[in-house]
């Protein structure tokens, strides 16, 4: 099960009728063009608690931060709202047999276009790479990920951003990178 909400515009934003029946893990991710991201709060409608990411960023440009909660509550129509951030964009997406958090690799994007290289210290593991820009277009994801959700940058409305994944079956080392100024 892999499946992928997004809501761009002014804070406040709410994503409603989300299926996440059968889901073992949900993220949620705030991409916006201002550090008010990093304050942001998220609610949803079956009270999960989600669990914070680091927040990544370059200082007011491209901020990103996210949260994620395994073994939530589900619901087929469940609803999320977040408070924070201008010009922003706010992603849910839920995964079915994945109800363990491993670890975090991240950095703030400016001209890199890879968060740099992850290397799961388990076999079947869920890998996701996330990313936020001011450039407009379709994005791209090298080293086998599936873009699950992205959103295109408008001026004055909301930053760009997209949600990769890969099902990685036997752990190895994997570098992506994202084209589109990412």
């Amino acid at each position: 099960m892999r499946t992928a909400a997004v809501m761009a515009a002014t804070a406040p934003q709410s994503i409603s009728g989300f299926d996440s029946t059968g889901a073992d893990l949900l993220i949620l991710t705030i991409d916006g063009a201002s550090t008010a991201v990093h304050t942001a709060t998220v609610t949803d409608s079956m009270s999960n608690t989600g669990v914070k990411l680091t927040n990544q960023g370059n200082n007011s440009n491209q901020e990103h931060s996210s949260w994620y909660c395994c073994s939530p509550a589900t619901s087929a129509s469940h609803s999320f709202t977040q408070t924070g951030g201008p010009f922003s964009t706010f992603r849910v997406s839920a995964y079915a047999g994945y109800d363990t958090f491993d670890k975090e690799v991240g950095r703030g994007l400016t001209t890199n276009v890879s968060p740099g290289p992850v290397t799961p210290s388990v076999d079947n593991s869920l890998i996701l790479c996330l990313g936020c820009s001011r450039s407009p277009g379709t994005y791209t994801i090298d080293s086998g990920f599936t873009i699950d959700a992205q959103n295109p940058f408008v001026g004055s409305v909301n930053c760009g951003s997209a949600h990769a994944s890969l099902q990685q079956t036997t752990a190895a080392a994997v570098t992506p990178s994202w084209s589109n100024a990412m």
